[in-house]
């Protein structure tokens, strides 16, 4: 196993922020290395209602942890840096809101960019339907000091689902992102779930907007929804 592959496998550990959790983070560690592992709890302070996280590889060297809390007034989204040895740098939040939606099996996750820009997303409910809501983008253009204002990469505007977002860094400053859509759900003659994508500039703009599959399978969304 390499150096590298270890360091990672101790540093996912650090979003081990409850129980629940050790699962899904003993199988990330798992498709290092089929060689022996060696796992070491490192130390990660979060409130108790916190859940989702997820670990993004850092290129400068280390990772970002990001994760989501619910508290009287919503829910956040916050980040926390890591350096290769699993120690914490420095932490910050993200976004948060009062209309999120929040959902264990569709959560944010983070990308960093070839220029160094970090991506992610969060979901908000949108108005028409219980089961409808929107991805919104924001970017940090100084490894999450400040964060921009949401962009929506989706421009429907229909009252169904929009999820299961899956971010890829391009050239430069462009992030490719993909996604679910519902869009040809909504109404009395509901059709089928669709797989888009389209491609987000650093100034914010939105391009190379494309529906990739025009029957893409559902995946079982009544069932695991929550919303603060």
């Amino acid at each position: 196993m390499s150096a590298y592959g270890d360091k990672l496998a101790r540093v996912c550990l650090a979003s081990m922020i409850s129980r629940p959790f050790f699962f899904l983070l003993a199988a990330l560690v798992a498709s290092v290395s089929t060689a022996d592992v060696r796992l070491e709890r490192l130390p990660f302070t979060t409130q108790a209602d916190a859940g989702q996280p997820n670990v993004a590889v850092d290129p400068r060297g280390g990772f970002i942890v990001t994760w989501q809390e619910r508290g009287s007034g919503g829910a956040s989204l916050s980040y926390a840096l890591l350096d290769r040895n699993g120690r914490e740098t420095r932490r910050g939040r993200i976004a948060s809101g009062a209309n999120w939606v929040i959902n264990w099996a569709d959560f944010p996750s983070l990308a960093v960019l070839a220029n160094g820009d970090w991506v992610t997303h969060y979901f908000e409910k949108s108005e028409g339907s219980p089961h409808a809501y929107d991805i919104r983008l924001v970017r940090s253009t100084d490894r999450g000091a400040t964060w921009s204002k949401p962009v929506t990469p989706h421009r429907d505007g229909t009252a169904s689902e929009h999820g299961f977002v899956s971010l890829v860094p391009l050239e430069r400053d462009r992030v490719l992102i993909a996604w679910l859509d519902g869009r040809h759900t909504a109404g009395a003659h509901g059709g089928r779930m669709t797989l888009r994508s389209a491609v987000l500039s650093r100034a914010g703009e939105l391009g190379e907007e494309r529906e990739l599959d025009e029957s893409y399978m559902e995946i079982g969304r009544a069932s695991c929804r929550e919303r603060v």
